[in-house]
C-alpha cells in the first residue's frame, strides 16, 4: 500500500509540475504573444486607414483639381461673356449712332423705340441675364433702303465685338418706292447696370 500511495504522490508531483507549466505557458502567452498578435492587428488596422485616407485624398485632390479646371474655364467664359456686354455709356452711344448708321451705309431710318426687356423666353438670353447685374435692352427699329444697303446696315449692327442679337426681321416692300424695302427689326443688347470703375 505504501507504493500505491508513493505512485499516487509521484503523479501527483507530476500533474502539479504540468499545470505549473501549464500556468506559465498561459501567463507567458498572455504576457509575450497576445500583446504581439494585438500589436499586429493594429498595424493592419493602421495600414488600412493609411490606404483609405490615401484613395480619399486622391479623391479630394481630384475633386479639387476638376474644380479648379471649371473654375478657369467658368472665369473664361466671364471675360469672354464680360466683352460681349456693353456698359451704360456704350449703350447710349450704340443707340444714338444708329441714325448716323443708316445715313452711312444709304438707308433711312424712319423710327426707333427703346425699351427695357424683362427676361426673355430664349435659353441663351436667360443665360446672360440670370446676373442681377444685367439686362436686355431692346429697341423696334424700322428703316428703309435697297436690299444690299439693308444688309450692309445689319452687317455694320453687328460689326462690333459686342453683342447685337436680332430678335426679328421683317423685310417688306415700299409701294410708291421701286427698288426700295422697308426693314422693321427688334434689336436687343445686353447691359451691364454696373458704371466702369474709374
Amino acid at each position: 500500500m505504501q507504493k500505491n500511495i508513493t505512485y499516487n504522490a509521484e503523479s501527483y508531483k507530476i500533474a502539479f509540475l504540468a499545470a505549473l507549466f501549464l500556468i506559465g505557458a498561459i501567463a507567458v502567452y498572455g504576457w509575450f504573444v497576445v500583446p504581439h498578435q494585438n500589436y499586429i492587428k493594429a498595424t493592419q488596422n493602421y495600414e488600412s486607414a493609411v490606404s483609405n485616407l490615401s484613395k480619399k485624398k486622391q479623391v479630394i485632390s481630384n475633386n479639387l483639381k476638376a474644380g479648379r479646371i471649371k473654375s478657369e474655364k467658368l472665369q473664361k467664359q466671364l471675360s469672354e461673356i464680360q466683352g460681349k456686354i456693353f456698359d451704360l455709356p456704350e449703350e447710349r452711344e450704340f443707340f444714338s449712332n444708329i441714325e448716323n448708321d443708316c445715313e452711312q451705309t444709304g438707308c433711312k431710318m424712319l423710327s426707333l423705340t427703346l425699351s427695357q426687356s424683362s427676361l426673355s423666353d430664349s435659353k441663351p438670353d436667360r443665360e446672360l441675364m440670370e446676373s442681377k447685374s444685367v439686362t436686355a435692352s431692346s429697341a423696334n427699329l424700322s428703316f428703309m433702303g435697297k436690299y444690299g444697303d439693308i444688309v450692309t446696315m445689319m452687317n455694320k449692327l453687328q460689326g462690333s465685338s459686342k453683342l447685337v442679337r436680332f430678335k426679328s426681321i421683317s423685310i417688306n416692300t415700299v409701294g410708291d418706292k421701286p427698288g426700295y424695302l422697308k426693314c422693321d427689326m427688334i434689336i436687343t443688347i445686353y447691359v451691364t447696370n454696373k458704371e466702369k470703375e474709374l
